[in-house]
């Protein structure tokens, strides 16, 4: 995913484990992803962070102030993660 990205410039910070991944998160201004492990991590860790939800598995529910759902427009998605 990262090689794919359309947001240049991003180091690729590989994790060895799962505790380093967890402290990766805990640093980041803003975790920007879909539902998976790391998402949970995020969650739980609550720091800002936004998530693309699959609107045909409604699996996952962001809590708290610090986060959103992204919409599924992407001028609104960019909106939100500008601000």
């Amino acid at each position: 995913e990262h090689e794919n990205s359309p947001v240049s410039g991003l180091p690729f910070l590989p994790a060895e484990n799962h505790l380093q991944l967890a402290a990766y998160i805990a640093g980041a201004k803003l975790f920007l992803g879909t539902v998976s492990f790391p998402y949970a991590l995020a969650e739980a860790l609550k720091v800002p962070r936004a998530i693309e939800i699959c609107l045909r598995n409604l699996n996952a529910f962001p809590v708290g102030r610090s986060s959103f759902v992204l919409a599924t427009d992407l001028e609104k998605s960019r909106r939100v993660v500008a601000n």
